[in-house]
């Protein structure tokens, strides 16, 4: 971690990072760039804090920059991921533990007319997503009671059913399914994926909470709702601490959380959910009706929080 000043997010950053360094046995540092000049700046770094992955192969030193939710848990993902560069040969005893191993793994079930070919491209698709997700091989073919044929590729996700990939294995095919198996129906908005979202069409539903038990109680809460929804809006939840001058773009008054806004990019309008009331599936529910139904005014860009029209 290169960090520096007294800024609130290296404040923020710096419990969970000492967190994931009692979690793990691999070496993280804390480089203050004020003192390291040098070495900051042989980097590339030019903003901080920032989290980088270095190691050395032969006579290079390799980098990846983690864009990640800075909480420890996800950290020390990151690290393990980085470090076997995303893949695993996984053998039968250590399926069970290996679905539950990150957020998103993905398997690919060995065999089929295709197998040389399939594998090839499963290696680089793991060697380009390693910074975000665990890809593993099965040693060997899976038993029946995983109902997954030989050449597939299964996508395991926290709460949500496998999902399967009995298409095309070339390797744009095999990049769409990644891509549209590892979202989940509620995501979490980071620096990385903030324009995906935007630009994605759909309005956004914002759940801000300061704490990672609370946004992941939010997302038990809304995960059917969510996906109910999911056609027409993104559900995303935000840590209210890291991206707190989110709230008030969004037509919410800082320092006020947990609280909830719907955002039409396309249409520059927000709709702010009255902050204070409680956040449940039902009232949620209600309010998107009522912003479909017209009984919501919305808010612009540059408009003063206010919550009269709800």
């Amino acid at each position: 971690m290169a960090e520096g000043g007294t800024r609130p997010l290296v404040a923020s950053l710096e419990p969970e990072w000492l967190s994931a360094t009692a979690e793990t046995s691999k070496q993280l540092l804390s480089i203050d760039c004020t003192v390291s000049v040098e070495f900051c700046e042989e980097a590339d770094i030019i903003s901080y804090p920032t989290i980088r992955w270095m190691g050395r192969t032969e006579d290079k030193i390799e980098m990846s920059r983690y864009r990640g939710p800075r909480r420890a848990a996800a950290i020390v993902s990151f690290a393990r991921r980085t470090m076997t560069k995303g893949l695993v040969y996984v053998q039968k005893d250590q399926l069970k533990s290996f679905k539950t191993s990150d957020d998103v793994v993905f398997l690919l079930n060995p065999g089929g007319a295709d197998d040389r070919h399939l594998r090839k491209n499963y290696h680089i698709l793991a060697s380009r997503h390693t910074d975000r997700f665990t890809f593993g091989i099965a040693d060997k073919a899976l038993d029946k009671s995983e109902v997954v044929a030989p050449g597939t590729v299964v996508r395991y996700m926290t709460n949500e059913e496998p999902k399967l990939n009995t298409g095309e294995v070339t390797l744009s095919a095999l990049e769409r399914f990644v891509e549209a198996a590892s979202a989940p129906a509620i995501g979490q908005v980071t620096r990385r994926n903030e324009m995906k979202y935007l630009k994605s069409g759909k309005s956004i539903v914002y759940i801000f909470a300061t704490t990672d038990a609370e946004r992941s109680a939010f997302k038990s809460s809304l995960r059917s709702l969510a996906r109910q929804f999911e056609e027409y809006l993104s559900f995303v939840t935000v840590d209210a601490v890291e991206y707190a001058d989110m709230a008030p773009g969004l037509g919410l008054k800082p320092g006020v959380f947990p609280a909830l806004a719907v955002q039409n990019p396309r249409m520059g309008q927000m709709f702010p959910y009255q902050q204070g009331a409680k956040i449940t599936e039902q009232a949620v529910n209600d309010f998107v009706m009522a912003i479909v139904q017209g009984q919501v005014r919305p808010m612009h860009h540059g408009q003063a929080p206010s919550h009269d029209e709800l």
